[in-house]
């Protein structure tokens, strides 16, 4: 079961019908008792990182978003071995220097060390492919360089491989799998 009260789901792919769109609302049908917010990047256009100079009331209202939250949810597609651009524009802007990590001595300091983060991901590749001929760098990257680096525990990362080819039956297990995290 994911810990914490409040939840922030913060969520990446461009059709709201998708699979991993379907395990994140199984994800939220089973944990009601706890407050969630969503941002979801695609439905709010959130392609601000190429306007950085227009942009600071939005980095505000994410911020504030991620302050209120005690665990973050990441549900995002590995595309080309990587999280979608979207994704990676919002952790570079909103996770700045100053909020979530600073520099005191010449080391680094996360600054959102209460935070908590669980990730769940598709793939279209094999679990041969992912983690063991590429190492799944863009996940090695968001948990390793990113969210550790700001103080963000990483408590579990649920992979979902080959979604685009397995059969029907094996999503509704994954969908049934859902309820129970």
């Amino acid at each position: 079961m994911v810990k914490g009260n409040k939840l922030l789901i913060i969520f990446a792919h461009p059709n709201n019908e998708s699979f991993l769109a379907d395990l994140k609302e199984s994800f939220i049908e089973s944990h009601l008792h706890q407050k969630i917010k969503e941002i979801n990047l695609y439905q709010e256009k959130a392609d601000f990182f190429y306007k950085f100079h227009k942009a600071d009331k939005i980095i505000k209202k994410y911020q504030k978003m991620i302050d209120w939250a005690d665990t973050l949810i990441f549900f995002f597609p590995c595309w080309w071995f990587n999280i979608p651009a979207i994704m990676k524009g919002f952790i570079d802007v909103v996770f700045e220097y100053g909020w979530a990590f600073r520099s005191e001595n010449g080391k680094t300091r996360g600054l959102l060390e209460s935070k908590s983060a669980y990730i769940f991901t598709t793939y279209g590749s094999s679990f041969w492919q992912v983690r063991m001929k590429h190492k799944d760098p863009g996940l090695k990257s968001l948990v390793y360089g990113t969210l550790s680096v700001c103080g963000i525990k990483t408590k579990k990362i649920y992979r979902f491989y080959q979604v685009s080819s397995v059969f029907n039956k094996k999503r509704v297990h994954w969908l049934e799998k859902m309820k129970k995290i």
